[in-house]
């Protein structure tokens, strides 16, 4: 997105990605109506997944030491689960949530300093992912 707007910085976008409110449904609707119009769902296949994402340190919400396939092995990273379409021309994200360890969930002081809302709790991966599929569906993101 930096290189998009000129004269703006990493730093800059995460202060306004961190404080905006976003309508999830309406920007996961808005993302598949575009990827969609150039392939056809039919002949896709969803994939349901989990990707890590190494990280230092233990401030960015969610860093705990855990397994990662981009690592291979246990270390500092973040878990995201996604929820994509495949097909012979492209993959794209239809979905995609923050894994919140337990020992995140469980600590109210770190939660507070990175503004998790109360909302978030801890959540296996499995059902994480059936969440996905549920939310997709009934916000009109995919047909059913």
């Amino acid at each position: 997105m930096t290189q998009a707007i000129p004269g703006t910085s990493e730093q800059r976008l995460q202060g306004l990605l961190a404080s905006m409110r976003w309508d999830e449904q309406d920007r996961n609707r808005q993302r598949v109506k575009k990827m969609s119009a150039d392939t056809n769902l039919d002949d896709g296949m969803l994939v349901l997944d989990d990707a890590g994402f190494p990280k230092q340190g233990k401030a960015s919400v969610g860093v705990a030491r855990q397994y990662a396939g981009a690592l291979g092995k246990v270390g500092n990273c973040q878990i995201a689960v996604t929820f994509g379409n495949t097909d012979a021309r492209a993959t794209w994200p239809v979905a995609v949530r923050l894994y919140l360890p337990q020992t995140w969930a469980d600590d109210l002081e770190r939660r507070v300093k990175a503004r998790v809302p109360d909302a978030v709790t801890f959540q296996t991966k499995a059902k994480i992912a059936v969440g996905l599929l549920d939310q997709t569906q009934a916000g009109g993101v995919l047909p059913r």
